[in-house]
C-alpha cells in the first residue's frame, strides 16, 4: 500500500494540470463562438509586435497588440486578440503579425454586458482543439496510471486462493 502513497500525489498533479488545461481550452472555444455575435466597433491599433520566445524545446512566437476603441462615449483599451490565442510554435503568428503591422485600425468585437472585454480576431482555431486533447491526454495519462498502481497494489493476485484441489 505504501508505494501508491507517493503516486498518488505525482498521477493526481498530472489529472489536475490535465483538467485544467481542458477547461481554459473549451472556455476559449466557447467564448470565440460566442464573440462572433458580439457587436463591432473600429479600434485604433496602438502596437504591433512579433516576440520570439526560446527554450529547451524550441522557439515559440507571438503577436503583441495593444488597440482603443469607444464604446457609449467611454475610451477602452485592449491587448486580447482571441480567447484562445497564446504564445506557441504553430505558423499563423507570422501572417497574423504582416496582416496588422500594415493598418492601423482594426475591427474589434466587444461585449455588450462588459465593453472592456474584446478581441480583433473571430473563428475557430486547431490551437485550441490541440490544447483541449492535451489537457485530456495528461488527465486520462494520470487516471489510468494511478488505477493501474492501485489495482497492483491493492488487488488479489493469490491465484492459489481460487484453486479447488480435489486430492
Amino acid at each position: 500500500m505504501k508505494p501508491l502513497w507517493i503516486i498518488f500525489p505525482f498521477c493526481s498533479l498530472f489529472m489536475i494540470v490535465g483538467a485544467g488545461t481542458a477547461l481554459h481550452a473549451i472556455r476559449g472555444i466557447i467564448k470565440a463562438k460566442a464573440i462572433d455575435k458580439w457587436p463591432t466597433v473600429n479600434a485604433d491599433l496602438t502596437r504591433c509586435e512579433f516576440e520570439t520566445h526560446s527554450d529547451t524545446d524550441g522557439h515559440s512566437y507571438e503577436v503583441i497588440v495593444q488597440y482603443d476603441y469607444t464604446v457609449g462615449g467611454k475610451k477602452y483599451s485592449s491587448n486580447k486578440i482571441h480567447p484562445s490565442y497564446s504564445a506557441s510554435s504553430f505558423d499563423g503568428h507570422k501572417p497574423l503579425y504582416e496582416k496588422l503591422k500594415q493598418c492601423s485600425v482594426v475591427r474589434a468585437r466587444y461585449n455588450e454586458l462588459a465593453p472592456e472585454e474584446s478581441y480583433i480576431v473571430t473563428g475557430r482555431f486547431t490551437s485550441a482543439l490541440s490544447l483541449f486533447f492535451g489537457g485530456m491526454l495528461f488527465f486520462s495519462s494520470g487516471l489510468f496510471f494511478l488505477l493501474i498502481f492501485l489495482f497492483a497494489s491493492t488487488g488479489n493476485s493469490n491465484y492459489a486462493g481460487g484453486l479447488d484441489v480435489v486430492q
